[in-house]
C-alpha cells in the first residue's frame, strides 16, 4: 500500500462517519486531605490544676477549696490518657502528669479537711490541772491545759496606774499552738476592773517554746490603799477556755466607784 493509499485518519471512510478516539481522563484536581489536630486539651488542663492542688493544699484552711482541684485533675488525667490510646492526643507525659498530681492533691486536702472539720467542732482546749479549774490558782502555780499548754502568773507588783502581773505561757504539748486571741479579765474584789496588754503577746508557740505577757490591772492605783483580792480570769487563745487566778491585795475601800460586777460575769478583755 502506497502512501497514497494509506486512510486518513481524520477523513471519514467512504460510507460512514470517522471515529476519533478520546482523550484520556485523568480527573479534576483537588487538595490533599490534613489529619485533625491532636486533642490535647484535657491532658493539658490536668496538669495545670493538679500542680494547682498540689501546691496548694498544704495550707490548713485552704484545703476545702484545693480538694475539688484535685479531684477535677484526676478526671481530665484520665480522659487525657484514653485520647492517648484512642490516638487522638499526643501529650501522654502531660496527661499523666496531672493524673497524679491530681492523685497527691486530692489524698492531702482529704486529710486536711477532715482535721479541720475535726477542728472546728470540737470545744474549746479545756484546763486539765485542778488548779484553774477546781480551784482558783495563786501566785506561780502552774495552770495547765488539755494540749499541755502551762499557764503561770507571778504575783501582782505595784506600777503607777495599778497592779502589773507577768503571765508565762510554755507550749509543753506536741503541736503549735495559737495565742493571737488570747484575752483576760478581772476583777477588785466585786469590781470590775480594766485590764491593759502592756507586751506584745506571742502569735504562735511551737512545742517546747515560752513566751511572756504583761498585762496592768487598773483600779489599784498606789497610795491610794490596798485593794484586794485581785480576781483573774485567763485564756492563753480564742480555743481555750478560761483558767481562773486570785491574788491577795488585802483589803480597803478602793473609792474607784467602778461598776459592780460579779467575778467570771465579764469584765474588760485584753
Amino acid at each position: 500500500m502506497t502512501a497514497e493509499q494509506q486512510p486518513d485518519p481524520l477523513r471519514p471512510p467512504a460510507g460512514g462517519v470517522a471515529s476519533v478516539a478520546p482523550w484520556p481522563w485523568y480527573g479534576a484536581p483537588g487538595w490533599p486531605v490534613l489529619p485533625p489536630p491532636p486533642r490535647n486539651g484535657a491532658g493539658n488542663a490536668a496538669l495545670v490544676l493538679g500542680l494547682l492542688s498540689v501546691l496548694t493544699c498544704w495550707t490548713f484552711f485552704l484545703s476545702p477549696l484545693t480538694l475539688p482541684l484535685g479531684v477535677l485533675a484526676v478526671i481530665l488525667g484520665l480522659v487525657g490518657l484514653a485520647n492517648v490510646r484512642r490516638g487522638h492526643a499526643t501529650n501522654r507525659v502531660f496527661a499523666h502528669g496531672g493524673l497524679w498530681t491530681g492523685v497527691a492533691g486530692t489524698a492531702i486536702s482529704a486529710v486536711l479537711v477532715v482535721l479541720l472539720v475535726g477542728w472546728s467542732t470540737s470545744g474549746p482546749t479545756e484546763v486539765r490541772s485542778a488548779a484553774g479549774a477546781d480551784f482558783v490558782a495563786g501566785p506561780d502555780q502552774e495552770v495547765e491545759f488539755a494540749d499541755g499548754l502551762a499557764v503561770t502568773i507571778s504575783g501582782p507588783s505595784e506600777a503607777d496606774l495599778g497592779h502589773q502581773l507577768v503571765i508565762r505561757v510554755t507550749n509543753e504539748g506536741e503541736r503549735t499552738v495559737d495565742l493571737a486571741e488570747g484575752a483576760a479579765r478581772a476583777w477588785l474584789g466585786d469590781r470590775r476592773a480594766g485590764v491593759v496588754l502592756l507586751t506584745e503577746r506571742p502569735d504562735r508557740l511551737a512545742p517546747g517554746e515560752s513566751g511572756s505577757i504583761s498585762f496592768r490591772i487598773d483600779g489599784a492605783v498606789a497610795g491610794a490603799g490596798e485593794r484586794g483580792p485581785l480576781a483573774l480570769d485567763y485564756a492563753p487563745g480564742g480555743a481555750y477556755d478560761y483558767g481562773f487566778w486570785e491574788f491577795d491585795l488585802g483589803t480597803g475601800d478602793d473609792g474607784s466607784g467602778l461598776e459592780d460586777e460579779a467575778p467570771g460575769g465579764g469584765g474588760v478583755e485584753a
